[in-house]
C-alpha cells in the first residue's frame, strides 16, 4: 500500500485512556495483564456461538503471527500472539472483542519471524466483506514501530468492495465503552495509521456509539486513539461517524485528499469530539510546509457535519471538494473553495478561531422555521467569496426584514464578493449592512419578495457586484469592532 504523507514530521503523544495493564509496552506489564485477565489457555480466537471452537486459521498453518477470520468469530481474554489480523480474507469474517477481551498486537513481544508490522485489516480481499466490533471493555491495541510506506496499522477497505452490494462492505464499531489504541508514528510523508475507504472501489464504515446512559448510569463512552494519521476516502468511500459521546484522536486527518474517486464522510455527533493537529478535506497534497496545494485538482469529495454538542478541535483547511455543515463547534477554519452550509435548517454553525474564506462559498438557508447562523470568536476574512441566501418553506421577507446572518469578535475583511439567492422571484433586492459595534453582518430586505412554488425553487445564480466600502481602495473592505453605526457593505 501507498499511503497519504502528512505536513509534520512530530509524533505526538496519546491522552491517556483507561486501558488494561496489556497496553504497556513492557514485558512484565502484559505478564501482569495475563495475569489478571483469563488464564492463557482460555485465550484466542474461537467461533462465535454457544460451543466456541478454535479457529484453526489463527494461526494460519505455515504463516507464524497470521490470524485469517473468515467466518463470525469472537475474541477470549488477552490475545497477545499474533502481528497480523486479517478478517475477510476468504469472502467473509467478523471479529468482536467484547467484554473482558483484549487484542495486542505489538512487534515487540513477537516471537522471531514473525513479520514485523502489526496491523488488522477489515476486507482483506477483492470483493470481501468484514466487520470489527469492539464493545464494553474490549480493547484492541496495535504498536506499530515503523512509520514507513506499506507499514501496518488499521484499515478497513483496502480493496473493491463486491459488485452490486448495497451499502459498506467492510465495517468497524467502537460502542459503549470499546476503546481502539493505534501506536504509530506520524509526521510528513508517513503512512497512515488507520484507513476507512482506503482502496479504489472499497465503501468502509467506522461507528463510534457511546451510549446515553439510563436511569443514573454512566455514559460509557468509545475511543479511538492513534498518535499517526487517520484517512477517511483516500480512494474508497469511507464514512466515520461519531455517534454519540465518542471520541477520536489522530495527528492528521485526511478526507479526500489523493485521488478523484475518493469520497469522504466525517460526523461528529451528540456530545462527540475530534482533536486533530489538522484536517485536510477535498484538498489536493503538495509538497513545501503546508502539505496541500489548492490548484492541485487531485482530490475527491469531502463531507464534514457537527451536531448536537459536537466539537471538532482542529484547524480545518477545506478545498473546493470539501462542505462543512451543521450546528456544532470547529476551530480555526481556511477555505479555499469549499462549500459551508451553517446550521441544519436552522442552526449556528460556530468557530472557536479565525475564519479565511477566499474563493469559497457560504450558504444560509431562510424559513419560516428559522434561520442559518455562522458564528466566530476572531477574524473573518472573506476574499472572492460567493454568499448565497436559500429561501426555503415559502418564506419570503418584505421589504424592511432584517437577519444576523455572522457575527465575529475580531476583525472583518472583505473583497469581491458576490451575491446570490433562490427561492424567490426575480427583482427581489437586498443589501448586506455591517454594524460595527456589535461585530455583525446583516441581511436587509430592501423591497417585498415574492416565494416561489417549491418544484420552481430552482438557484437563481445571481453573480453579482459588491460595493467598495470607503476606507479602502481596489474593491476590498476591512472594519474593525468598536467603530460606531451600521454601514452598507454589499447589495444586490
Amino acid at each position: 500500500m501507498t499511503h497519504d504523507p502528512t505536513p509534520s514530521t512530530r509524533r505526538r503523544a496519546v491522552s491517556a485512556w483507561p486501558l488494561p495493564a496489556a497496553s504497556c509496552l513492557s514485558a512484565a506489564g502484559l505478564a501482569l495483564f495475563i495475569g489478571l485477565g483469563a488464564s492463557p489457555a482460555l485465550a484466542g480466537v474461537v467461533t462465535l456461538g454457544g460451543d466456541p471452537q478454535p479457529l484453526p486459521s489463527c494461526p494460519t498453518p505455515g504463516l507464524p503471527g497470521l490470524c485469517r477470520v473468515d467466518t463470525a468469530a469472537q475474541a477470549t481474554g488477552v490475545v497477545s500472539d499474533f502481528s497480523k489480523i486479517r478478517i475477510g480474507q476468504s469472502g467473509a469474517g467478523s471479529l468482536r472483542i467484547g467484554d473482558g477481551a483484549s487484542v495486542v498486537l505489538d512487534r515487540l513481544h513477537l516471537a522471531p519471524g514473525i513479520p514485523s508490522s502489526p496491523d488488522v485489516v477489515v476486507g482483506d480481499q477483492v470483493h470481501a466483506m468484514g466487520s470489527l466490533s469492539v464493545q464494553g471493555s474490549g480493547r484492541l491495541h496495535l504498536t506499530v514501530p515503523d512509520a514507513g510506506a506499506g507499514s501496518g496499522g488499521l484499515f478497513l477497505g483496502p480493496f473493491s468492495a463486491p459488485i452490486g452490494h448495497v451499502g459498506p462492505s467492510t465495517t468497524a464499531v467502537i460502542r459503549d465503552g470499546g476503546q481502539v489504541l493505534v501506536d504509530k508514528p506520524g509526521g510528513f510523508g508517513t503512512a497512515a495509521a488507520v484507513g476507512v475507504g482506503y482502496g479504489v472501489g472499497s465503501f468502509s464504515s467506522l461507528l463510534l456509539d457511546g451510549g446515553v446512559g439510563d436511569f443514573g448510569a454512566p455514559v460509557l463512552g468509545a475511543r479511538l486513539d492513534t498518535t499517526g494519521n487517520l484517512s477517511i476516502g483516500r480512494e474508497g468511500h469511507g464514512m466515520v461517524n461519531l455517534l454519540r459521546h465518542a471520541d477520536v484522536m489522530a495527528q492528521v486527518v485526511y478526507l479526500s485528499t489523493l485521488g478523484t474517486q475518493g469520497v469522504a464522510e466525517l460526523n461528529v455527533g451528540v456530545q462527540s469530539r475530534l482533536q486533530a493537529d489538522l484536517i485536510l478535506a477535498g484538498i489536493g497534497l503538495g509538497p513545501g510546509p503546508l502539505g496541500y496545494d489548492r490548484l492541485n485538482p487531485s482530490h475527491g469529495q469531502a463531507v464534514i457535519s457537527t451536531q448536537a454538542g459536537g466539537v471538532i478541535a482542529a484547524p480545518l483547511v477545506m478545498g473546493p471538494g470539501a462542505t462543512l455543515l451543521g450546528s456544532g463547534t470547529v476551530g480555526t477554519v481556511t477555505n479555499l473553495g469549499g462549500t459551508v452550509r451553517p446550521g441544519n435548517s436552522p442552526g449556528t454553525l460556530t468557530v472557536e478561531g479565525d475564519w479565511h474564506d477566499q474563493g469559497g462559498f457560504l450558504e444560509f438557508e431562510i424559513g419560516f422555521s428559522g434561520s442559518d447562523l455562522l458564528q466566530v470568536a476572531g477574524d473573518v476574512s472573506l476574499e472572492d467569496t460567493t454568499l448565497m441566501f436559500r429561501f426555503i418553506e415559502g418564506f419570503a421577507p418584505a421589504a424592511g426584514w432584517v437577519l444576523d446572518v455572522l457575527r465575529f469578535d475580531g476583525d472583518l475583511i472583505t473583497d469581491d464578493l458576490r451575491l446570490g439567492f433562490s427561492g424567490l422571484a426575480p427583482g427581489f433586492q437586498f443589501a448586506l449592512r455591517l454594524d460595527e459595534t456589535r461585530g455583525v453582518l446583516r441581511f436587509e430586505a430592501l423591497n417585498d419578495a415574492v416565494a416561489l412554488p417549491a418544484p420552481s425553487s430552482l438557484p437563481l445564480v445571481l453573480a453579482a457586484a459588491l460595493a467598495a466600502l470607503q476606507n479602502r481602495q481596489g474593491g476590498g473592505a476591512r472594519r474593525r469592532r468598536g467603530l460606531a453605526g451600521t454601514r452598507p457593505l454589499a447589495s444586490h
